[in-house]
């Protein structure tokens, strides 16, 4: 069982992951079960867990979402949840615009890609995670079809 910290920045990155979208719900509601019945959090060591994994952004997104939905994030350094200013803060009001309504519709693509480019993933990543999706859209991807065939008698032999 991870400890309340680890479950913590569990939730933030899976919540990133699922672009703070529908997906997500789930997620942030068992982020503020840790929040509200765990114990007492060590905010130095979940804010160096981000910082050691490189998604402090997804950390200080994460809490002011929940600061801008009415929740106490309490004994969080004040330097965690302030608002987000620019692009990010207006990707963000929208998020929590979403959330408060509980996703009255669907995000078109573009605004989900939005999404990951501003407050979801750290720019070379959302450069790189696009490139790969267009990639896509020309060149079929197969994954590990033919290492896992169960066709291919010698598949089993292939050492990995």
């Amino acid at each position: 069982m991870p400890s309340d910290d680890h479950s913590l920045i569990l939730c933030v990155t899976n919540v990133a992951k699922d672009k703070f979208n529908i997906p997500s719900v789930g997620k942030v509601i068992d982020a503020i079960m840790v929040l509200k019945f765990g114990r007492p959090l060590d905010w130095d060591r979940v804010s160096g867990l981000a910082r050691d994994g490189g998604f402090q952004l997804h950390l200080k997104v994460f809490l002011v979402l929940l600061a801008g939905l009415g929740f106490a994030v309490g004994a969080a350094p004040r330097h965690l949840y302030e608002p987000l200013g620019g692009l990010r803060g207006a990707a963000l009001r929208q998020v929590i615009a979403d959330f408060r309504t509980y996703f009255p519709q669907e995000l078109p693509m573009t605004i989900l890609l939005w999404c990951e480019m501003t407050i979801c993933a750290e720019p070379f990543v959302a450069v790189h995670n696009t490139g790969l999706r267009l990639k896509g859209l020309f060149w079929a991807m197969d994954g590990n079809s033919e290492i896992c065939s169960f066709d291919d008698k010698s598949s089993a032999d292939r050492q990995f």
